[in-house]
């Protein structure tokens, strides 16, 4: 019965530790982001379309 209820626990450790590591895959992109946006603002936001390279 032991060997049973070991596939659930598992499980819920599998959840919450999947959970844990989004959590932070989202705060590096978040923070990612926000340096590419001040990184384009520092610049001048120096965006050009393919028609204005030449």
């Amino acid at each position: 019965m032991k060997s049973i209820q070991r596939y659930p626990n598992a499980l819920e450790t599998a959840d919450h530790t999947q959970l844990a590591e989004l959590k932070v895959k989202a705060i590096r992109l978040q923070d990612k982001i926000v340096r590419l946006r001040s990184r384009r603002t520092f610049h001048g936001d120096e965006r050009k379309t393919a028609g204005d390279r030449n």
